[in-house]
């Protein structure tokens, strides 16, 4: 992916496109459409009360969520408050964790680490443990998408070789991985440094 002018493309940059004022007339119609898209969110998750931009507002006038499933359904993947950040380049902010009679008990909720979700489903889960997906971080003028693979007991992992636009999410993660304990700011280190 070729360097890019940061404010171009940071998630939930401040976007001018002429009718933006006429576009929020469909904003009850999205928020309709967006609320629990893909699958269903967990009751008790106030997502209104989660970190990022505010729904409903520039720049996040068009949203949706969407929820993956571990396949034994213990536990979640969430990207919420998917919005599109550049024109193509749908940001979303994540949290992930488990289910608990019936109920979502959320482990993290990264500040500052996004989601691409430019394809559906944004992540994948390779394991009932370990889910995968495309990050978006910006440093430098350049953004960097490199694939994560969050392991929820044991961290993550940068998969290298995946920086690239036309990587998406694999089938499965090679065995020899090794997972850092969940850190956000040495995550994003690494995300920067793929």
């Amino acid at each position: 992916m070729h360097a890019t002018d940061k404010k171009q493309l940071s998630p939930f940059a401040h976007f001018r496109f002429a009718g933006a004022k006429a576009a929020s007339c469909f904003l009850p119609q999205m928020q309709a459409l967006g609320k629990n898209t893909m699958s269903n969110i967990p009751e008790n998750i106030d997502i209104e009360s989660l970190p990022g931009p505010k729904r409903g507002s520039f720049p996040a006038l068009y949203f949706q969520d969407e929820c993956i499933y571990s396949p034994d359904k213990k536990h979640f993947a969430l990207a919420y408050t998917i919005t599109e950040a550049s024109m193509g380049n749908d940001v979303g902010c994540l949290a992930w964790g488990a289910l608990q009679g019936g109920h979502g008990h959320i482990h993290q909720n990264p500040l500052k680490l996004h989601a691409s979700c430019w394809q559906r489903p944004w992540c994948k889960w390779v394991s009932n443990n370990v889910f995968v997906f495309k990050s978006q971080q910006y440093e430098n003028n350049s953004v960097r998408v490199p694939l994560v693979a969050i392991h929820i007991a044991q961290g993550y992992a940068v998969l290298p070789g995946t920086n690239d636009a036309d990587v998406w999410l694999p089938e499965n993660v090679p065995s020899n991985i090794e997972f850092k304990k969940y850190n956000e700011a040495e995550l994003i280190k690494e995300i920067c440094n793929a």
